[in-house]
Formats: C-alpha cells, structure tokens, sequence
C-alpha cells in the first residue's frame, strides 16, 4: 500500500486544471498551480501501467505541495459510471510526507492503472479498484485529489466538466 498524503497546515496553493486534444486517440489532463515555481527541482510519484505515459503528480520539493499532476487518455473512452461512491469534501491543503526522495531518487514509479469515469456533469480519473468511500482534497475551484481510507492515491474528481473541456474529450475521440 502506497500512503502518500497528509493533512497539513501547507501554503495555499491556486490551481487550474485543462484537458487538452493531442490528436485522435489522445489527450491530455492537467492540473497546475498557478504560482509555479520555475528552477526546482520536483519530486515525482509515477503511476505507470507499461502501455503509455504515466499519470504524474509532480511534488514541489521547497514545501511539499503539489506542483502539477498530468495524465493521458490514449485510445480510451470515457465509461459512464453509475455507482454510488461518497466523497468527504476538504477545503484545506495537502502535502506529502517523506518516501525517500534525494537528489539521486526523484521519482518513484508504481505500477497500477486508471479509468476514465462520467458520472452526471463529472470526470473521474480513478485507480482500477473498488471505491465505496474516499477524501477529496481541494485543487482549485472544482477538482479534487482523491483518497481512499487507508489514506492511499484513489484519483482526481474533474466536477462540473465545462464544455471546452468536454470538446476537447470529443476533439480526441475519447468520447
């Protein structure tokens, strides 16, 4: 079990978040802090699954805090999801404990694979495994890190999918 987030009293970060076409079959989901801090170096977790670039979380070595997480949608459709699942909403920040990182480990790759869910007006980026609860940290004003209850990665909520971004999914034939 992968246990990489922890309430903290961190810097409050603002965050915007972008689906992207990159061409039929694929496109790209980011999340970036507005106030990126150019010239550090970045700690990365590495969700890889062996068949495309891997989801990303970026950790901003100065305070711990997310910097950026990026995945890809390549040659995936969007599944419509129709479970219940429900998400304990916190407005406060996250960071990240201490895995081990240095100078000459920055990343740490962990071999797991997600899904790409519509439920109502919303996206979910979930780990392929069985969610009844999870935490939602606050990244910017409509999307949430995802956490189950042994406090491991569950994903990112995308609430409210506005329609560029929807578009884009549809530009990139994900949909």
């Amino acid at each position: 079990m992968m246990q990489i987030i922890e309430q903290l009293e961190a810097k409050q970060r603002h965050y915007k978040r972008k689906i992207e076409n990159m061409g039929t079959g694929l496109a790209l989901f980011k999340i970036s802090a507005t106030d990126s801090q150019y010239g550090y170096a970045k700690y990365h977790f590495m969700f890889n699954n062996g068949r495309k670039p891997p989801l990303d979380i970026a950790i901003d070595i100065q305070d711990t805090s997310i910097e950026y997480i990026s995945w890809f949608v390549q040659d995936e459709k969007l599944s419509f999801w129709e479970d219940e699942i429900s998400v304990l909403c916190h407005e406060n920040c996250i960071s990240f404990f201490d895995f081990g990182f240095s100078e000459e480990q920055y990343y740490i790759n962990i071999e797991d694979d997600f899904e790409l869910l519509k439920k109502e007006d919303d996206l979910w980026v979930l780990r392929k495994k069985e969610f009844s609860r999870l935490n939602g940290y606050k990244l910017g004003e409509l999307t949430y890190l995802l956490v189950d209850n042994e406090n491991d990665f569950a994903g990112i909520w995308w609430k409210n999918i506005t329609l560029e971004e929807y578009h884009e999914l549809k530009l990139a034939d994900a949909i």
